[in-house]
C-alpha cells in the first residue's frame, strides 16, 4: 500500500503549482485592505521564506499586512512538509485509516487525525460559503437501496 512512483510524481507536480503560483493570483487577507476586495493594484511581495524554503511569507503594499501564502488554507501553521500532508491525505481519500496513514506516512497517529480534521472542517466552511440553491432531482442507487431497505426492516 506505499506510494507509487506515480503517485509520487503527481504529488510532485501539485506541490509545483502551489509553490510556484504567481503572486498576483494571491490576495492580501486582510479583509479592510483594497486589494483584498481588488481595488488596491500595489501587490504582493515575498518578504522571505520559510519552512526550509517552502512557503512564501508575504507583504502587502497597499496595507503593510505580512501573511504567510498558506493564512487561510489547511495548511496555515502546519508544522509537517507539504509533501507530506498531500501523502497523508491521498492515504486517507483511498481509504486508509488514521493507523495504517500513519505507519505509510512515517507520521504519527495524531497528525494525520489533525491533518485530516483540519481539512474537513475548512472545506466544511467553503462548502457553507459557495454552496447554494443545489435542487436535487434524483439521488444515487445506493442511497435508494438503503433508504428502502431501511423501510423493510423497520416496517
Amino acid at each position: 500500500m506505499g506510494q507509487t512512483d506515480e503517485m509520487r510524481d503527481s504529488n510532485h507536480e501539485r506541490l509545483a503549482l502551489l509553490r510556484d503560483r504567481p503572486l498576483s493570483s494571491l490576495r492580501c487577507p486582510n479583509p479592510e485592505c483594497p486589494s483584498a476586495v481588488g481595488e488596491g493594484n500595489k501587490g504582493l511581495s515575498i518578504r522571505y521564506w520559510c519552512g526550509g524554503g517552502t512557503t512564501r511569507y508575504l507583504h502587502c503594499h497597499d496595507c503593510g499586512e505580512e501573511f504567510s501564502e498558506r493564512k487561510g488554507t489547511p495548511l496555515f501553521n502546519l508544522r509537517i512538509y507539504e509533501e507530506k500532508a498531500f501523502d497523508i491525505l491521498h492515504h486517507v481519500a483511498d481509504g486508509c485509516g488514521a493507523g495504517q496513514t500513519g505507519r505509510l506516512c512515517h507520521a504519527q497517529e495524531e497528525t494525520v487525525i489533525r491533518l485530516t480534521r483540519r481539512l474537513g472542517e475548512h472545506f466544511k466552511r467553503w462548502h457553507e460559503q459557495h454552496v447554494r440553491a443545489v435542487d436535487v432531482h434524483e439521488v444515487q442507487l445506493d442511497e435508494k437501496r438503503s433508504f428502502v431497505e431501511k423501510n423493510i426492516e423497520g416496517g
